[in-house]
């Protein structure tokens, strides 16, 4: 394919491509160029996989014989009917956050664990959810998972050895077993959560970049991938609330109406005697919103509320009737002023 926009690819791994996009990038996975490509993105996301037992049984395989099965993988996805794989596009999202990987070793245990005739069927090592649905995962060791809606998961095969790991794109609210032996790791593209067992939330923003974790009980370590990414790693405790932007390798802790971060789940919004801006800051995390004001002073008006926030215009007016404000929306910015 001559003049392919490559830019489409960064897209298409974060699953923001539309139908079109994706078809032309499925297309040119098949020229020579788009193989090369996918032969040196599986050498590459191999080398990141953390579970040593998969590592050192999926670098065994014959690189050929890997790219050729993510490759026939790619050609049988597509075009599926939306009822069979629960994706809101009609091109499913095959290739999106670390599918090489899960390709690769669900290769080999499909072709070369099968060939033991008692062996039992691996656990299903990856979950997606579609912009309109959630999903509960309990793993092995008793851990639950809730995935939020347009998120995907990507599970051990096994967690009987060494440390227990997911990788995470989008959002997700944990449950950890508790295992002092075992540390539980949750992998997004920019960040790794370390926790022995407790309760939180975990979202992350479609560039990848941006990293919120939630910690409702118990305590996790949140920081980068590695050392030399310029972020240093934190202890959160229940009640805390952290981001992570390694754009500009920033890492924010705050302390107040953490459970705000669960309104996916809870349906809740609860401002307990907060200042206004602390409330926007929480409506810019959650809804992208922008909050201005005609006078300083009005961003230090405490507000008490606790509703279910069905629609973003309903969140702005029960803050604005709680506060005695009035507010003018032009998309995601808000303007916040007195009454007249």
């Amino acid at each position: 394919m001559e003049n392919f926009d490559k830019s489409l690819l960064k897209k298409y791994f974060n699953n923001s491509t539309t139908a079109e996009e994706a078809e032309e990038v499925l297309d040119w996975f098949e020229t020579p160029e788009g193989r090369d490509y996918l032969s040196e993105k599986i050498d590459s996301d191999i080398q990141s996989i953390s579970d040593e037992k998969i590592h050192c049984r999926v670098t065994d395989i014959d690189s050929d014989k890997m790219l050729g099965a993510v490759r026939k993988r790619i050609k049988s996805k597509r075009h599926v009917p939306r009822r069979v794989y629960g994706v809101t596009k009609t091109v499913l999202r095959v290739a999106a956050s670390a599918l090489v990987i899960l390709t690769a070793s669900l290769f080999y245990y499909t072709a070369y664990d099968r060939q033991a005739p008692d062996a039992e069927e691996p656990t299903p090592a990856y979950y997606a959810t579609s912009a309109t649905e959630q999903k509960d995962v309990t793993l092995s060791d008793g851990t639950r998972i809730r995935l939020n809606s347009n998120s995907q998961i990507q599970l051990p095969v096994s967690l009987e050895e060494g440390r227990r790991g997911v990788v995470l794109t989008g959002e997700a609210y944990f449950d950890v077993a508790h295992d002092p032996e075992r540390p539980f790791i949750i992998h997004t593209e920019e960040s790794e959560i370390e926790v022995l067992g407790t309760s939180f939330n975990v979202k992350t923003s479609d560039s990848g970049k941006e990293v919120q974790v939630a910690v409702i009980e118990g305590s996790v370590s949140f920081g980068g991938r590695s050392e030399t990414d310029g972020i240093v790693p934190v202890v959160l405790t229940g009640g805390q609330f952290a981001q992570m932007n390694s754009g500009d390798q920033t890492l924010r802790v705050e302390e107040f109406g953490v459970e705000n971060y669960l309104v996916w789940m809870r349906g809740r919004l609860v401002f307990d005697d907060l200042s206004l801006n602390q409330a926007c800051l929480q409506l810019n995390r959650l809804y992208g919103l922008e909050c201005s004001y005609s006078e300083e002073s009005l961003s230090e008006k405490r507000l008490t509320a606790d509703f279910s926030p069905d629609s973003i215009e309903k969140s702005l007016s029960v803050i604005s009737l709680s506060l005695d404000l009035d507010y003018e929306r032009n998309g995601r910015k808000v303007t916040w002023f007195r009454v007249e």
